[in-house]
């Protein structure tokens, strides 16, 4: 069987029995891609069969050599192993290549977070546009973000009908791997949505954030509307994003002493070594909470 075969029926199992979004399997796709013009540079036929440990491992050298990251590079062949999990489960393959090959170390890189006072300016800054309504939506959108710990994608996604001002819960239907989940809304949030839906214009679709035109505000909106706000709040320098103020939700609830299970939960992490990195941001802050031991002194 040719790759490109495998990899249509791959894709196709993904978005019909495993209800992966668009997005992921596109990131598949790229990834096999990505193979197939190795292949072709290497003169390998791209067949099933022909993509053995020996090649993989290849492959591997030619993309360090290409500059990709160790995160890219295992990334990619972490997709090459799941198309070929498929392949063997459906009887498609004999075996999976990929097992016997070693994957470059990752360098383990802190995601920054704003402080406090960091965060607290973001959210004035947000109010400050010479268009009121789109102040009020400004703010809507940083709050979300900062007491809700939404990923960008989400924050899209958000629907009126997702959004309960009156008990204040805020429902994800669809995060990360497809799995939704429920946040509660602080008083301070659900002001924020309130404030906005007042001046929220009348508009033929249901999603909460829209921007000029009464279009909905989509991913790059967000990025562009955030990188004004951080600017006029003084916090945009290297390593600051959008995806920032998520890093920074899981880091003051941490600090303030929320357990790294709620943590967990609030931000819809599947695995608990994935929230555990934020336990590594603020060593003063860990030290200070030893230090209050109840058995201390």
């Amino acid at each position: 069987m040719r790759i490109e075969e495998a990899a249509q029926l791959f894709l196709t199992y993904l978005q019909h029995e495993r209800g992966c979004s668009a997005a992921t399997s596109t990131a598949y796709g790229s990834d096999v891609v990505a193979l197939l013009r190795y292949l072709a540079e290497e003169g390998i036929e791209p067949c099933v069969e022909c993509v053995t440990a020996q090649v993989l491992r290849r492959y591997v050298s030619w993309l360090s050599m290409l500059g990709y990251s160790a995160g890219t590079i295992a990334r990619r062949v972490y997709a090459i192993s799941s198309l070929y999990k498929y392949l063997v489960n459906y009887g498609y393959a004999e075996r999976n290549p990929c097992g016997q090959v070693v994957l470059p170390k990752k360098v383990k890189r802190m995601p920054a977070v704003l402080t406090l006072e960091e965060a607290r300016r973001v959210l004035r800054a947000a109010d400050d546009h010479r268009c009121p309504w789109m102040g009020f939506r400004n703010r809507a959108m940083v709050a979300v973000l900062l007491f809700c710990g939404l990923r960008r994608q989400e924050l899209a996604d958000l629907k009126l009908s997702d959004v309960d001002v009156r008990s204040r819960w805020l429902k994800v239907r669809r995060g990360k791997g497809g799995k939704g989940r429920s946040i509660p809304l602080a008083p301070e949030v659900a002001e924020a949505i309130n404030d906005w839906l007042e001046f929220r214009p009348q508009v033929d679709h249901e999603y909460l954030l829209t921007g000029l035109g009464g279009r909905r505000l989509e991913k790059n909106g967000l990025v562009g509307v955030f990188r004004r706000v951080a600017k006029r709040a003084g916090v945009y320098r290297k390593g600051v994003s959008l995806h920032t103020l998520r890093h920074t939700f899981a880091s003051l609830l941490l600090q303030e002493g929320c357990d790294l299970v709620s943590i967990q939960e609030l931000l819809g992490h599947a695995d608990l070594s994935t929230t555990a990195i934020y336990l590594h941001l603020d060593a003063a802050h860990l030290q200070g909470a030893m230090e209050r031991h109840p058995l201390s002194g």
